[in-house]
């Protein structure tokens, strides 16, 4: 029987791998449809939730410090109110998983879409009126492919890739 291999991830890479959860494609959207609802007040609301993120975070830093083991998210909600939030949350962790390559895919359409080079002219045709057209939904799929294939096949190409990405949206 062959022994599997295992790949180590780096220190760079888990940075990576952080930022990467951190910084969603949502926000590269939200920060000008916040500017165009709220003009310059927009940038309170960034430092609030920035904030309240913070608190969240340290938070579940010294949860993951008190009680290291997987499945934190379910885990932690399970010891403080009991298995029936417990299961509540992991049905909600799990949730927010399976739509995060979707959600990805569709950012990634949204952003060739408004490239501005002449070369990528044909990128335009993906969003119309703000809907994704029916072209758009088909790279979409083909993204949604890429992307769990990457994620599928090896842990080395999968931090190589989000390091790629942690980068380009930094």
């Amino acid at each position: 029987m062959e022994k599997l291999k295992r790949h180590k991830i780096g220190l760079f890479s888990a940075i990576m791998l952080a930022l990467n959860s951190l910084i969603g494609s949502g926000w590269l959207f939200g920060s000008g449809s916040a500017a165009k609802i709220a003009g310059p007040a927009a940038i309170l609301s960034w430092i609030l939730g920035a904030v309240i993120i913070i608190a969240i975070a340290l938070t579940y830093v010294e949860l993951g410090s008190m009680f290291p083991e997987s499945g934190g998210m379910s885990r932690y909600a399970q010891y403080s109110h009991g298995p029936l939030l417990g299961f509540i949350a992991a049905w909600a962790n799990w949730i927010s998983l399976v739509t995060l390559v979707p959600m990805e895919a569709v950012a990634a359409v949204q952003y060739m879409s408004s490239w501005p080079w002449s070369w990528a002219n044909w990128t335009k045709n993906f969003i119309k009126n703000g809907d994704i057209t029916f072209e758009g939904i088909g790279v979409v799929f083909i993204f949604m492919l890429i992307f769990t294939m990457i994620n599928f096949w090896s842990v080395k190409i999968m931090t190589h890739f989000t390091n790629l990405i942690s980068v380009f949206k930094i």
